[in-house]
């Protein structure tokens, strides 16, 4: 609606800014969504994968053969968990989290005055 015409015809200068200023909310909620997927991918993952071997899923399976238990590492999920890397990576996660979880209230009640003001604007 921003980038139309359409935009002049709407009456209520409160809604003009509220449309204004809608797709900065959702930048910032995009923008957090981006910070949390590389907390997960670049942090979070590569510490687990430091300790935890994903063959353990293959091996409780019952596969035909248990040479890959010979081959391969063994986990290690008492160091996972007592790893510092891995705590801080935890509560770094937490943490932007609760920011998206603000965010996406925020959104919410952003969206829903749009609605409800659009909706008093049809009305009139």
């Amino acid at each position: 609606m921003n980038t139309t015409n359409k935009f002049e015809f709407i009456e209520s200068t409160v809604l003009k800014d509220l449309i204004a200023a809608y797709p900065n909310e959702l930048d910032s909620f995009e923008s957090q969504e981006t910070k949390i997927e590389n907390i997960i991918v670049n942090r979070l993952q590569p510490a687990i994968e430091k300790h935890i071997s994903l063959i353990d899923i293959l091996t409780n399976r019952e596969l035909k053969s248990n040479n890959i238990q010979r081959f391969s590492g063994q986990s290690n999920y008492f160091s996972l968990l007592t790893s510092r890397e891995y705590q801080n990576c935890l509560v770094d996660r937490l943490l932007q989290t609760e920011i998206q979880l603000k965010n996406a209230i925020n959104l919410r009640d952003k969206t829903q005055t749009i609605a409800s003001n659009l909706h008093k604007e049809l009305k009139d």
